[in-house]
């Protein structure tokens, strides 16, 4: 536009996208959510098959981040910008989960008894520093990567096609197929640079393979069989393990559908709904909630006490209904902070005010003090 300014319509976000991302962290949320242990083979299978798809909530997750980091062009201040509003949320959460579990800590509301004095300050330090003592993997290592980001999209751009591919071939062999190898760096910023790779590769080369709805319904087939076939086996040799294949985000099942389901939402064009895009601005708090340090101990707590001699269907049905209400609760409970940083940390709904005042700020010190040292010498 002649004028300078951005057209309106990119004010706009996707509404099929965003749908993904809600969905990605309802099975994150299942994956993370305690669920009552069955010692029969039908009640530890049906966990187990519930439980499972945390590595394709993962997947998907990232690959929704990578989707729109592959058309940038690695911008510094534009990545460390995105780390600092991701650490505000997160340090807003923490504390606000650290305060609640104090607070039901000294009433002894729930059961803290492995809990003393001593853990609970040091969920404090946590709860005041969550990104640099790793309080949750996600939100520190995805700090991790954004840091690194700008250099990591030069080098790719750098490698060209050919070197891509191989590059990409290389991780699918050693990495999505070799368990042990992915399990030493699966919850890792490696994890990120991984599926960054192998994203990137397809949108800037192969834009036909990532718009065909066969090669979508192909890899979530795949998929689903290899992981619903393992968990099934692997309930009768190992029902404690039946679900860590299907479910690490470096394998290929967990890569096939994850991939297929980005494939189908990706190409859900013109769908703008302002109440899902609402919704899908909180998803991070409820991973931030249900992986909390001692957040499963106390939702197992009340469970147990709600569900006394009930059947497996029952059980398992009430721990569904449990997700679903826990899930929405969350989403509308994170509405708050949300107004709450639009009136006091965002300037006319920009984030990033504070941000912006330190980067400028820096940005003109650090030059000064260096042409000045450069003088003296």
């Amino acid at each position: 536009m002649s004028d300078g300014k951005r057209p309106t319509i990119r004010s706009k976000r996707e509404s099929g996208i965003e749908s993904l991302r809600l969905f990605a962290m309802f099975l994150i949320m299942l994956n993370h959510f305690p669920w009552i242990t069955q010692h029969n083979f039908a009640g530890c299978f049906a966990n187990n098959l519930l439980s499972m798809w945390g590595g394709v909530g993962d997947c998907v997750f990232f690959m929704i981040s990578t989707w729109f980091l592959c058309t940038e062009d690695g911008d510094i201040h534009k990545s460390f910008r995105r780390a600092w509003i991701l650490e505000r949320q997160i340090l807003f959460c923490s504390l606000v989960l650290f305060a609640t579990t104090f607070a039901m800590y000294i009433c002894q509301s729930a059961p803290y008894a492995g809990l003393g004095l001593k853990g609970m300050l040091l969920l404090g330090v946590h709860a005041l520093f969550p990104a640099v003592t790793f309080l949750w993997w996600y939100p520190s290592n995805y700090i991790i990567f954004l840091l690194l980001y700008p250099w990591l999209i030069r080098g790719l751009r750098s490698l060209g096609q050919q070197m891509h591919k191989k590059l990409v071939m290389l991780l699918l062999i050693s990495c999505s197929i070799y368990p042990l190898i992915s399990d030493t760096i699966r919850y890792s910023f490696i994890f990120f640079i991984y599926i960054f790779i192998l994203l990137s590769y397809f949108r800037w080369y192969h834009q036909e393979i990532l718009s065909s709805q066969k090669n979508a319904c192909c890899l979530i087939v795949i998929g689903l069989a290899v992981s619903i076939f393992t968990a099934l086996s692997l309930s009768f040799i190992a029902p404690a393990h039946a679900a860590a294949y299907a479910n690490n985000p470096f394998l290929f099942p967990s890569l096939f559908v994850s991939s297929g389901l980005m494939i189908i939402f990706t190409n859900i064009r013109g769908f703008h709904s302002v109440i899902i895009n609402k919704f899908a601005a909180s998803t991070l708090s409820c991973y931030l909630f249900i992986t909390y340090p001692h957040a499963s101990q106390i939702i197992t707590h009340y469970l147990k006490t709600l569900m006394q001699n009930q059947n497996l269907l029952t059980t398992l049905g009430i721990e569904i209904l449990c997700v679903i209400v826990l899930f929405i609760s969350i989403l509308l409970i994170d509405f708050m902070r949300q107004y709450l940083f639009v009136c006091l940390l965002d300037s006319r709904g920009r984030k990033g005010k504070w941000f912006e005042s330190l980067w400028g700020f820096g940005t003109k010190i650090v030059p000064q003090r260096l042409s000045a040292k450069c003088k003296h010498r």
